[in-house]
């Protein structure tokens, strides 16, 4: 951000409260049970989006605002999380419960747009306070210091640029979600339901599919303070087809192989999370950085002349295997699966010829979702660097240099 004592040519500064009215004494909150109990029996042109802290959480059937505000979070918002966005624009009929700030435009600052991408790159550190459910008070928010150019088409280039970037972003995202959508798709169409079986294939025993199941350390050695190649990894590091490393745990060489001994974490290998959001798979590839595993993360080696695992990977992830996964679960604090009831599902067993086929177009499309997130990391990154330049004056300095 710009320093306020040292702005560019044509910038000023005003606290939000000068260049916004803040209409939160007009919001009010309704409970779950109220809203349910109001829209019972009615039709969707009826009802209004019902807001809160970082979007909608329902609808109702009437409305309080109408029109175009930005909202952002008074509490349960990321505020100190950098790559998360604090505000949203709402248009139209709309109701905003006491949990997200209404704010509205005086005009100095034309468009809500602006406004939103300053504060979502705001930082918030020192603004807001609490220690497990930060929160943005109203005077504080109402006292951050926003800069901006005076001459509206200038505001209007800032925000032009940043929205066609913000928009390659979304379409991105949108395909990337619609082509994983396409394999759940296909894959229903090829096989049915995994569990009601509709088409009739032949079923059996995981164990029997299998060469091994086991799980990772139940008595993990204590980890180092410091970066290594040798990382032990837990179910939150595993996402649907996707390694997230971060929270990991460093080892040191003799852990690490002291450890591996027992999983032998190999390519090919299926990951299947097992304590905690039970259900989550991905593949393991040769790209993957080198790791072990907590207990609460399950390997699966699958006897290939009898089961493909990308077939069985994408079996795992359907909403049908999400269910019954959930249904295995034990626990009070923290659900957990016992290796036993894993071993013991029973699985559809097509024949190994189609569920190759499948796995070959699941890989295509897998391939395309690749590319894909290679250039949404690329806009994305962009994105960030404009951000940068917009608020620093550079962006619309470099446009006026270049005219």
């Amino acid at each position: 951000m710009i320093d306020k004592n040292n702005l560019p040519k044509g910038w000023e500064w005003k606290k939000l409260g000068e260049v916004c009215d803040c209409l939160d004494n007009k919001r009010k909150p309704i409970s779950k049970v109220e809203r349910n109990n109001r829209i019972l029996g009615k039709n969707d042109e009826e009802l209004f989006p019902y807001y809160g802290a970082t979007g909608q959480t329902g609808v109702i059937d009437d409305y309080l605002f109408d029109g175009e505000y930005l909202l952002i979070g008074e509490d349960g918002c990321p505020f100190l999380d950098e790559d998360k966005d604090k505000s949203y624009i709402i248009n139209g009929k709309s109701w905003v419960n006491n949990h997200a700030h209404i704010l509205k435009t005086k005009g100095e600052i034309e468009s809500h747009l602006y406004l939103k991408h300053y504060l979502d790159k705001y930082n918030y550190n020192g603004i807001v306070s609490g220690s497990t459910r930060l929160k943005l008070n109203k005077s504080a928010l109402l006292n951050i210091d926003i800069i901006y150019p005076v001459d509206k088409g200038e505001q209007k280039v800032i925000v032009d640029a940043l929205k066609e970037v913000s928009e390659a972003i979304r379409l991105r995202k949108e395909t990337i979600e619609l082509s994983k959508e396409l394999i759940t798709s296909i894959f229903h169409d090829m096989f049915g339901d995994p569990i009601t079986n509709p088409k009739e294939w032949e079923k059996d025993y995981l164990d029997n599919l299998c060469v091994k199941i086991t799980d990772g350390s139940h008595n993990p050695p204590k980890p180092v303070g410091y970066n290594t190649e040798h990382l032990m990894l837990s179910s939150q590091n595993i996402k649907n087809n996707e390694l997230v490393l971060n929270n990991v745990r460093y080892l040191t060489e003799e852990g690490f192989r002291k450890e591996n001994k027992r999983t032998d974490v190999q390519d090919g290998d299926i990951l299947l999370t097992i304590v905690g959001t039970i259900g989550r798979s991905l593949i393991v590839t040769s790209q993957m950085p080198r790791f072990v595993l907590q207990r609460s993360v399950s390997v699966i080696k699958t006897k290939q002349d009898k089961v493909n695992n990308i077939f069985l990977n994408y079996m795992f992830q359907t909403d049908a295997f999400n269910i019954l996964f959930n249904s295995l679960g034990k626990g009070v604090a923290q659900k957990g699966m016992y290796l036993k009831d894993l071993r013991g599902i029973n699985l559809i067993t097509p024949p190994l010829l189609l569920q190759e086929e499948f796995a070959k177009k699941a890989m295509e499309i897998e391939e395309y979702i690749k590319a894909q997130k290679t250039e949404l990391a690329n806009f994305e990154e962009l994105f960030q660097s404009l951000l940068q330049e917009a608020f620093n004056g550079n962006l619309t300095a470099k446009m006026r240099t270049n005219n």
